[in-house]
C-alpha cells in the first residue's frame, strides 16, 4: 500500500479534539490506520513536540477515562503524529 499523510488544519481546534483525535486513536488501536500513514498537525500556536503530544494526550483523556498515556496503544499512535505551526493563509507557511 502507498504511504498516508493525514494534515490536519486547525489541529488544536474543538473539533479536532472531539471527534477527528479519538477517532482515529481508535483505527491504529484497532490496527485499521495504514502501517506506515502519519499525521500531520497545522495550528497558529507554537508548541514543540512535547507539548502537542501532551495536548493529543489530555484530548484522549478527556475522551476517554481508561486512557492511560503510557499504553503501547498510545505509544505507537504518538510515532505517527508530528506538528507545524504557521499561519496557512500566508504562502510563505507553504514553503
Amino acid at each position: 500500500m502507498n504511504e498516508l499523510t493525514l494534515v490536519i488544519f486547525g489541529i488544536t481546534s474543538n473539533l479536532a479534539h472531539i471527534k477527528l483525535i479519538p477517532s482515529l486513536f481508535t483505527l491504529s488501536k484497532q490496527h485499521l490506520l495504514p502501517p506506515d500513514a502519519s499525521i500531520i498537525g497545522v495550528s497558529r500556536s507554537v508548541r514543540d513536540h512535547s507539548e502537542f503530544l501532551k495536548t493529543i494526550a489530555t484530548s484522549l483523556k478527556s475522551n476517554d477515562a481508561d486512557f492511560d498515556e503510557d499504553s503501547h496503544d498510545f505509544t505507537e499512535f504518538s510515532k505517527r503524529l508530528s506538528y507545524l505551526s504557521g499561519d496557512i493563509s500566508s504562502s510563505e507557511f507553504y514553503k
